[in-house]
């Protein structure tokens, strides 16, 4: 039916719109250097691009359903240790994500979804696990798809789709410099090129490739040898990043379309909560009963010695009489 920007809501619109099933996506994603022809917001701009054309994609298969879009959120966790970089914890991502997503609850809103295109594995962790902790403890079903997402573009699981897409095979060479592209290099290069073309400096076509192995040892050399990008910027295109972005969105909205259509029901995760309180409730009850056995047990009177086995020696102590 619409697209929604949240900011844009007035408090009755939200809470009527949670009420009614709207779907909401949360984009997520930190400031980092992106080497000398990105800007630093690349991962902020892309979870926010991409959250537009998912929600397109799901309201075209689905035209009855409304989707909210939360302002982009600009903070993630494991990033380099390089200017242009804000750092923040895990746990204060995986704290946020939590707090935002108790917050939708309280609106009435049943189905979330948070978005990302930053691919560092305690970034992704902290996603995951603050949705499975708002999921299960309150009505709201939080969800992510990123982590699937990335691991499976990342490891090439993408490839015979994309090339459908562009009309044309990659060359081996092509694929082994594309395969080991993590940041910066071709592919999100290219993705600036589709959403954001006006913030990719043109001198990208001359940035030499840059290995991850490479890379990895420049980067602890000190500041001022590292590239800020792992990959191939020069292999970018527009036509790539939007060959790329329609399979991850196709994927993505497919993916999201399962998790709105499965039944809340009671989840995991509160079953598992609950049977661990009742296992300590039961264990403290056991314990206290053994306690209060035992102390019982200590407190009661010894009991009375049969008359001539003892007698009192003469320093006071109790010795064994002798028969008579």
């Amino acid at each position: 039916m619409a697209i929604h920007r949240l900011e844009e809501l007035s408090w009755g619109e939200l809470r009527r719109l949670g009420h009614e099933g709207a779907l909401f996506l949360v984009p997520i994603g930190p400031m980092e250097d992106h080497g000398p022809h990105l800007p630093c917001g690349v991962d902020w701009f892309l979870a926010r691009e991409f959250s537009q054309a998912i929600a397109r994609r799901i309201t075209y298969r689905d035209a009855r359903r409304e989707v909210v879009i939360a302002p982009g959120i600009p903070v993630g966790t494991s990033m380099m240790h390089q200017l242009g970089c804000l750092r923040v914890p895990m746990s204060t991502t995986r704290s946020l994500i939590e707090a935002l997503g108790n917050e939708l609850d309280n609106h009435g809103v049943r189905k979330a979804v948070v978005l990302t295109c930053h691919g560092a594995i305690s970034h992704l962790a902290a996603i995951q696990s603050a949705c499975s902790r708002v999921s299960a403890r309150r009505r709201i079903d939080l969800y992510s798809p990123s982590h699937d997402m990335i691991a499976r573009f990342l490891s090439g699981g993408y490839r015979a789709s994309i090339e459908r897409v562009l009309g044309r095979k990659f060359s081996d060479e092509e694929w082994k410099r594309l395969s080991s592209d993590f940041h910066a290099g071709a592919w999100e290069t290219a993705f600036m090129l589709k959403f954001r073309p006006d913030l990719v400096k043109d001198f990208y076509r001359e940035l030499p490739p840059h290995p991850w192995r490479e890379g990895s040892l420049a980067m602890v050399s000190g500041l001022g040898t590292h590239r800020g990008y792992f990959g191939s910027p020069a292999l970018a295109s527009r036509e790539l990043g939007e060959a790329a972005a329609q399979v991850l969105v196709d994927q993505s909205a497919a993916l999201i379309q399962s998790f709105l259509e499965r039944e809340p029901g009671v989840r995991p995760g509160r079953w598992t909560g609950a049977a661990l309180l009742a296992g300590i409730g039961l264990l403290a009850g056991v314990g206290a009963a053994l306690y209060g056995r035992s102390r019982r047990r200590s407190e009661a009177p010894a009991p009375a010695e049969p008359p001539g086995l003892t007698e009192l020696a003469p320093n006071g102590a109790r010795r064994a009489r002798r028969p008579v």
